[in-house]
This record gives structure tokens, sequence and C-alpha cells, in this order.
């Protein structure tokens, strides 16, 4: 099994965005974009999304996960048509 390396996960957090006409966040005051998160003493990688209103949401649920299932994770996205 061939190692997963950051740069995967962010070529496929920008073909997610692409997919589903989002842009990546500059900073947490850039309101209605997505920025990529990790930490890996709560278990990886989950997309924030802040919002318009203030604060920020995960528009796919909280779950964090490991470079190899975000992947696999955005790949289904894509591929099985998640709601553009």
């Amino acid at each position: 099994m061939q190692r997963v390396t950051k740069a995967d996960v962010e070529r496929s957090f920008s073909r997610l965005l692409k997919y589903k006409r989002k842009r990546k966040a500059k900073s947490n005051r850039d309101k209605g974009a997505w920025d990529l998160n990790y930490n890996s003493n709560y278990g990886g990688y989950v997309i924030v999304e802040y919002i318009k209103t203030g604060g920020e949401g995960t528009p796919f649920g909280s779950r964090r996960r490991t470079p190899r299932s975000f992947i696999e994770f955005v790949n289904t996205i894509i591929n099985y048509g998640g709601r553009r």
C-alpha cells in the first residue's frame, strides 16, 4: 500500500472544492469558504466552513478522518454524486 501524504490530501480537498463550487478559506474571517483542518490528537482531517453569521460548521459532519480515509471519502462524494 502506498503512503498517503499531506499533499495528496490537499489535492483531494481541491478537487472537492471545485466539484462543490466552493472556495478555500484564506483565514477564519473568509465567510462562506471551506478550510481543511488537521489535528493529529483528535484523529486527522475535517472540513470546516466559516459561516456568514459567525462561527464555523462542518458540512460533512464533525468526524475526523485519517489521510487515506479522507481521500476515500472525497472520492466517494465525487464519484457517486454527492449534492453539488
